[in-house]
């Protein structure tokens, strides 16, 4: 019975010592480091216009990846610019950015994807999408 618990203590040792520096010290990827921005500021520039993009992209109806491969590798790229911004607040404050428009994002598919979806079936094709309502302006003499 002491082999028992010899061998249990021995695999919570291991993995919590495994564990622990991913959960609370993520590394970049070798890709997410070589793209990294040379500055702080315009790696920020770049995160913040991505999570616009992505938002646009899921609201506007348009085809874009699915959240979780489009955070995971934003997370990515957010740990590679962790170490051109250290102790700059900004950095800490887009994290939150990231946070709420994820939460944002989830809510608008649980609530309101559904509500889009019906208006749009229900102006049927004279609806206009993102950016055909200034071309069919433009168009019209």
């Amino acid at each position: 019975m002491g082999l028992y618990w010899a061998f249990m203590l021995y695999i919570m040792v291991i993995s919590f010592y495994s564990l622990i520096p991913q959960i609370f010290f993520p590394t970049a990827t070798s890709q997410a480091q070589a793209q990294a921005p040379a500055s702080c500021e315009e790696g920020l520039r770049d995160l913040t216009a991505s999570l616009r993009a992505h938002a646009s992209a899921i609201v506007g109806g348009r085809d874009a990846e699915s959240d979780a491969t489009f955070f995971e590798r934003w997370d990515d790229r957010h740990v590679a610019v962790a170490e051109r911004c250290e102790g700059d607040a900004r950095h800490r404050r887009v994290a939150v950015l990231r946070y709420r428009v994820e939460t944002t994002l989830r809510r608008f598919h649980r609530e309101d994807r559904r509500l889009f979806d019906e208006v749009a079936r229900a102006l049927g094709a004279d609806a206009p999408r993102d950016g055909e309502d200034a071309a069919r302006t433009e168009e019209t003499p």
